[in-house]
Formats: C-alpha cells, structure tokens, sequence
C-alpha cells in the first residue's frame, strides 16, 4: 500500500505552485514583455505570487482563471479589485448571486477590456496623449494660479482641472465623485508621509 507523508504532499504542492508559477512568467512574457523586461523575472515572480495569494479569496482555482486575474495585475495594478478606481471589480467579485452564469472573473475581464477601450482607446491613443500631456506638463501648472486664488478655488480644485486636461477620457470614466475622493485621498497620504 502506497503512503504519502505530509511532508512528501507538501513538496508535490510546491513542486505544483513552482510550476504554475514558471507558466505564469512566461504567459506574462509572452503578453507583457515590456513589463516583464522592466521588472526583471524575480519581481514579475513575486507579482505572481501576490496574485496567487489574492485569488485564494474569489475561490479562483483553474489555471485559465489565474492566468486571467495575475494579467488584470498587470494591466490595472497589483490590487486592482480595490481600486478606488475601479469599483466595478469590486461589485462583480462581491457578488455572490447565481444570476449571471459568467463566472466572476470572465465578467471582470471583460468589464475591464470595455473600460481599457473607453480610458486608455482600443490602440492605447488616450493612454499615448496623457503620457506625452504629463510629460511636457511645466511644474508651474501645477500651483494655483492667481486666479484661482482670488476665486478662491482649493488646490483640489486646480488639481481636478489638471487631470481633466491631461486625461478627459479617465476623468470622464470616472466621475466627478471618484476623482474628488481620490485627489483627497493622495492629499492625506501625502500629509501621512511628509509628517513622518
């Protein structure tokens, strides 16, 4: 009779997520390599193993499903399902309902193509011009002007003008609310910082 130790099945589990982890690099290689190459492969490794620890929480189990949810990380940010930016990912993963037959991750996906479509365009065009608008952006404009002064408009106000012009698209996406919220918010981690 064959008996496997614990210790036998848990180098078989390793063995699995090293393997796993090594399709991921190179899927991410594949799609990403811009990415992969500024990173370097230790650190796309360990962006793949946050990735592997968040999608522990959604019960995301199939290969395809991980491969999915570690290239959203890539395209949207390590922790993009709490994103203030992205409250959709949020909802879709939070629903627990068996109304939709998608599963969560393909409704995520495929919310987030359509949102990388109306933000970034479908060849990035938006994505290019608030690149090359922020980059030739002087660092006069973003102090208050004069004006704004006398019309007594916050720095959160000027701000909120800045990143209309740099990105309509995005400001757009996300509205007035969201984009209120997440300047306060940077101005509170900013004062976080500076007062450490």
């Amino acid at each position: 009779m064959l008996v496997i130790r614990k210790t036998q099945m848990a180098a078989f589990e390793q063995g699995a997520i090293r393997n796993l982890e090594t399709r991921l690099l190179e899927h991410l290689q594949e799609f990403f390599p811009k990415q992969c190459q500024i990173l370097g492969d230790e650190q796309v490794r360990k962006v793949i193993r946050l990735g592997l620890e968040r999608v522990e929480q959604y019960a995301l189990v199939s290969e395809r499903d991980i491969h999915l949810y570690v290239g959203l990380m890539f395209m949207l940010g390590s922790y993009f399902d709490v994103d203030m930016q992205l409250p959709w990912a949020t909802k879709i993963f939070a629903d627990q309902s068996m109304t939709n037959p998608n599963p969560p991750i393909d409704r995520v996906y495929d919310t987030a193509m359509r949102y990388l479509d109306r933000v970034a365009g479908k060849n990035n065009e938006h994505l290019e011009q608030a690149l090359n608008k922020a980059g030739n952006l002087p660092v006069t404009e973003l102090v208050r002007t004069e004006n704004d002064k006398q019309q007594k408009k916050s720095f959160g106000e000027h701000l909120l003008m800045v990143l209309d012009s740099l990105w309509p698209e995005k400001y757009e996406a996300l509205g007035e609310e969201t984009m209120r919220r997440l300047v306060q918010y940077g101005y509170q981690a900013g004062r976080v910082i500076t007062t450490k």
